[in-house]
C-alpha cells in the first residue's frame, strides 16, 4: 500500500512538472520536436546552448520547416511557414521532458534520483530513474551540463551501489551506462568502490561488460587484480598470526605503544591484551 501511494505521488508530481514544462516550452517556441506521433515545442537558442548536436543541426541550415531531415534552419532565421521541425528518434516524449526539466525553471526544482521516473524507451529494462535518462539523452545529444549532473549523482552515491538483481543501485548496470555516456572517470570511481565488496565482485559477469571502453576495461582488470592481491595478503597475515597465537586466547585488534605496530593482537581470557610482535601488554 505504501509503495502504491509513493508511486501515485511520484506520478502526480511528474505530471505537474510536465504541465509546467509544456507551458514554458510553448511560449515563443520556434522549434517542434517530433516524438513518434507527438510534437513538443522548443526554443532553438536554448537547445543550441545546451546541446552541441542540436546546435550543429540548427546551424546547418538549407532546410525547409517541413523537412524531416536532421538538418535545420539557422536558429537566427525565422521560417515564414511556421516552426522548424526535428525528429527525436529513439527517445520518448516523457524522457525528453525529464531531461528538459533540468534546463527550464520548474517547481519543484528537478533533482537527479534513482527512481523518480521510469525509463520509457524500448531499449530500457526496468526502472533506473532520471539518472539513466540524463546519461542516455546527454550522451545522444552531447549535452555536457546534463551529463555533469548525472556524474555528480553517481560519484556521490557510489557507496550505495550493490549487486542485488533488480536493484535500482545495481552497480554492474551503472558502470557500463556511465562508460557508454563518455563518463569513463565516473565509471572508474564506481569500480574502485565496488571491488572492495566480495559479493559485488562475484556478480561481475563477462557478458555485462563486453561493451566497456578499453580504458575502463583495463581499469576494471587492474582494480580486480589489486583487490585480489590485498585479500590474499590479509588472508595469509591472518593465518600466520593465528598460527602464532598462544592457546586459550581470542583475537582482537589494538594498538601497541611499545613497538609502534598496528596489527591484530591476541586477547587472553583474563582480558589482558598482548602485542603479537613484542609480547608487551597493550594498554
Amino acid at each position: 500500500m505504501a509503495q502504491a501511494s509513493k508511486e501515485t505521488t511520484g506520478s502526480a508530481a511528474a505530471a505537474s512538472t510536465n504541465e509546467q514544462l509544456l507551458e514554458l516550452l510553448s511560449l515563443g517556441s520556434d522549434v517542434q520536436l517530433l516524438f513518434e506521433d507527438e510534437a513538443v515545442p522548443g526554443h532553438a537558442q536554448t537547445l543550441s546552448m545546451w546541446s552541441k548536436v542540436l546546435s550543429n543541426a540548427l546551424e546547418a541550415g538549407n532546410c525547409s520547416s517541413s523537412s524531416s531531415s536532421a538538418s535545420l534552419l539557422n536558429y537566427n532565421s525565422k521560417p515564414a511557414s511556421g516552426p522548424i521541425t526535428f525528429p527525436m528518434d529513439g527517445i520518448s516524449k516523457n524522457d525528453w521532458l525529464t531531461a528538459v526539466s533540468f534546463i527550464y525553471p520548474v517547481v519543484p526544482q528537478a533533482l537527479v534520483t534513482w527512481d523518480n521516473l521510469e525509463m520509457s524507451t524500448a531499449s530500457c529494462v526496468g526502472c533506473y530513474g532520471s539518472c539513466q535518462v540524463l546519461l542516455a539523452i546527454g550522451s545522444k545529444y552531447d549535452m555536457p551540463a546534463l551529463l555533469s549532473r548525472a556524474a555528480t549523482f553517481l560519484e556521490s552515491n557510489k557507496n550505495v551501489l550493490n549487486s542485488k538483481p533488480g536493484s535500482l543501485q545495481l552497480v554492474w548496470k551503472w558502470i557500463p551506462l556511465a562508460d557508454a555516456a563518455g563518463l569513463s572517470e565516473v565509471a572508474q570511481v564506481c569500480i574502485d568502490s565496488a571491488v572492495k565488496d566480495i559479493a559485488v565482485v562475484a556478480e561481475c559477469k563477462k557478458e555485462l561488460l563486453l561493451d566497456l571502453s578499453p580504458a575502463t576495461s583495463s581499469h576494471l582488470a587492474a582494480a580486480l587484480a589489486e583487490q585480489s592481491i590485498r585479500n590474499e595478503q590479509m588472508r595469509v597475515k591472518a593465518y600466520l598470526l593465528k598460527e602464532s597465537a598462544p592457546a586459550g586466547c581470542n583475537w582482537d585488534s589494538a594498538y601497541c605503544s611499545h613497538c609502534m605496530t598496528l596489527r591484530r593482537h591476541y586477547k587472553y581470557e583474563s582480558a589482558t591484551v598482548k602485542c603479537g610482535v613484542c609480547r608487551s601488554t597493550v594498554s
